[in-house]
């Protein structure tokens, strides 16, 4: 797998963690929110390689899903100009 492929769904998920900690904290201090922080990255490690396998079958899917347009918009072009 992919070290910046964990690392980006990694920061995905501390961000929304958070983001979620921020709303349930508003005046929290800034070394409150280092430590939110610092437990976040330990709480979303295994989560994150979830994440990243769903971000990454989701690509192959898209991929897959774009290459089938390409061909059948190919099939439709040689179609046409065998026609005319």
């Amino acid at each position: 797998m992919s070290k910046e492929a964990f690392i980006a769904a990694h920061e995905e998920l501390i961000d929304e963690f958070m983001e979620a900690w921020d709303d349930a904290h508003p005046d929290a201090t800034v070394e409150e929110w280092r430590i939110a922080e610092a437990k976040a990255y330990d709480l979303t490690a295994d989560a994150a390689y979830e994440r990243m396998r769903d971000n990454l079958a989701d690509a192959i899917d898209w991929s897959m899903e774009f290459a089938a347009d390409e061909r059948e918009q190919r099939k439709a072009i040689i179609s046409r100009e065998r026609k005319i």
